[in-house]
């Protein structure tokens, strides 16, 4: 098995809203795909995306962090943590 299918095998994807799909599992790493925009800069986004993708898809918040202020705490419960502990 090339090397690089053999360490796509080793991720899972759940979808949900944030870490609530994984609330009994544990894991090293969380990687999320988030809405990232303010949304005063809709009008500065390229047509392709700002016709075409939902706004929760890209917009959080005011700022652009509401998304981020509720991940990180999510990401820190103990829950999260592997077995061993963090290295």
């Amino acid at each position: 098995m090339p090397r690089a299918i053999a360490w796509l095998a080793a991720f899972a994807f759940w979808p949900g809203s944030l870490l609530a799909a994984v609330a009994s599992e544990c894991f090293d790493i969380v990687a999320s795909i988030r809405p990232t925009y303010p949304p005063a800069i809709a009008p500065t986004l390229a047509v392709e995306v700002r016709d075409h993708e939902p706004g929760v898809a890209l917009f959080a918040g005011a700022d652009g962090l509401d998304v981020i202020r509720r991940l990180i705490p999510e990401a820190f419960l103990p829950r999260s943590y592997p077995v061993a502990g963090w290295p």
